[in-house]
């Protein structure tokens, strides 16, 4: 049910006014979100043990660092909608689902800038190619994926899905797309969807599924089906990811509640492929170098070649319209021809503080012949 205007802004100033005081905050890099329904859950559904909380209850979200990507550092506060006091709070690694699924109820209360605008013309400068385009003499797949996204992962998956298609000519029915709820969109605003803030075109990306684990799952199986010894294999992985130390393997967070899917199971799935030619994996979630060993151990391509936004054990960054590692590494691939290894090497060069990019390849140097074309 709705909040009294009163009691909700008692609520914002305390929450405003308690994180003024503390020493450890700063302001100027924090968000917080404000319920402005009551929602009626039980509080242990929000990890907290509030004893005799009320059925309804005012949640807010305090986002320390907006922006990375989850799994980071956020309180969770439950407050009582009739008076306004303080029921709990607890910290945690990930904000509710409740506030990725319905977005549109909360309010945010306190937004300072914490990064700027990332656009694909941002000029950038291209490596000089070492060696020449070789191009793929069998057919071209691809997997893009983003579970609980945003709108600047599926901004990522819009860029990468046009560069394959108008740059490289790829077949649209080679790329798989899975993102959120099996449609294009996302959580949060800009709302209603309206066009990518690339060129300001309306997206043109097909989704053919959800971001959930079964999906995933079941899309490498059926890509792998398709598979031959002279075909390339391109994974894209986008929005929110888990990991050390947090979580004991690294994963990819999936729609709609965080579910995970890990390290291991991907792991699986590319031992399970057919021998192929090429395989390229190009991860932007928190902790995706976790995936690094299970991509290049059970790969069964000539040629692989593995890069990822951070290490096993660190968050990657976020912007406003894109993710800083992947528009970087897409925009340098884009010229034509482009190979992965010189691709990560510019995204590498560009990357923004807060970033620590992961590369591997096998057999060592593979990722210098690995090209979209």
């Amino acid at each position: 049910m709705p909040i009294n205007r009163d009691i909700l802004a008692r609520i914002e100033a305390a929450v405003l006014g308690e994180l003024r005081q503390r020493d450890e905050i700063d302001l100027k890099s924090v968000h917080v979100w404000v319920r402005g329904e009551t929602l009626s859950k039980p509080a242990r559904e929000f990890g907290i043990g509030a004893g005799e909380a009320p059925v309804e209850t005012v949640p807010v979200l305090v986002d320390l660092h907006p922006d990375q990507n989850w799994t980071h550092p956020c309180e969770i506060r439950l407050y009582d909608p009739d008076g306004g006091a303080l029921i709990a709070t607890t910290r945690s690694l990930l904000p509710p689902a409740d506030f990725y699924l319905h977005r549109h109820a909360y309010r945010c209360v306190h937004k300072p800038d914490v990064f700027p605008p990332r656009r694909p013309d941002k000029p950038v400068k291209q490596p000089k190619p070492k060696h020449k385009c070789v191009p793929c003499k069998g057919q071209r797949y691809a997997l893009l994926f983003s579970g609980m996204s945003d709108n600047r992962h599926l901004n990522d998956l819009e860029y990468l899905y046009r560069v394959m298609i108008d740059q490289y000519g790829w077949k649209p029915a080679n790329i798989t797309v899975l993102n959120w709820d099996g449609t294009v969109n996302y959580s949060g605003a800009p709302n209603p969807i309206g066009n990518w803030p690339g060129d300001n075109t309306p997206y043109r990306i097909k989704v053919d599924g959800p971001g959930t684990p079964a999906a995933i799952a079941s899309a490498m199986a059926a890509i792998g089906a398709k598979l031959h010894s002279h075909d390339q294999f391109v994974i894209h992985t986008n929005n929110h990811g888990g990991g050390q130390p947090g979580d004991p393997e690294a994963c990819l967070f999936c729609y709609p509640n965080w579910g995970s899917y890990g390290a291991a199971a991907f792991g699986t799935a590319v031992a399970a492929l057919p021998p192929i030619a090429s395989l390229i994996v190009m991860m932007e979630q928190c902790h995706s170098g976790g995936f690094e060993n299970a991509t290049i151990a059970n790969s069964t391509a000539v040629s692989t070649s593995f890069a990822a936004a951070c290490t096993f054990n660190t968050n990657s960054m976020g912007g406003w319209d894109f993710d800083p590692f992947a528009h970087d590494w897409i925009q340098a691939i884009k010229p034509n021809p482009t190979s992965a290894a010189a691709a990560f090497t510019s995204a590498n060069a560009s990357k923004v503080p807060g970033d620590s990019p992961v590369y591997k390849d096998k057999p060592n140097g593979a990722g210098n012949s690995q090209f979209l074309a």
